[in-house]
């Protein structure tokens, strides 16, 4: 498997509205073929983590467009740019 983990720091007095936005994103991500697995963390003070597990680099750079326009969407409420790392192995550890 192939994994990415973006960071990114949201305006933390801004992090309800970017909660608010959960559906819609977790439907574009739905849309996406190939993905094993997607999940977001954060903090109250805006920092947070987005991890993506393909299963593998090809599957991952296709979903890449895809991806830019959900960080689009969001950009508004982002103090930066997401921060993206790739990692070519990732392996489940819990069923």
């Amino acid at each position: 498997m192939y994994g990415r983990v973006t960071r990114f720091q949201g305006d933390p007095s801004r992090m309800a509205e970017m909660e608010s936005r959960i559906p819609d994103i977790k439907a574009q991500i739905s849309k996406i073929e190939g993905g094993i697995a997607n999940y977001a963390m954060w903090n109250n003070d805006g920092s947070g983590v987005a991890v993506a597990i393909y299963p593998d680099e090809a599957t991952a750079n296709a979903a890449q467009t895809h991806i830019q326009k959900i960080w689009g969407g969001l950009a508004d409420l982002l103090t930066a740019a997401p921060e993206i790392t790739s990692y070519s192995r990732a392996e489940q550890m819990r069923n």
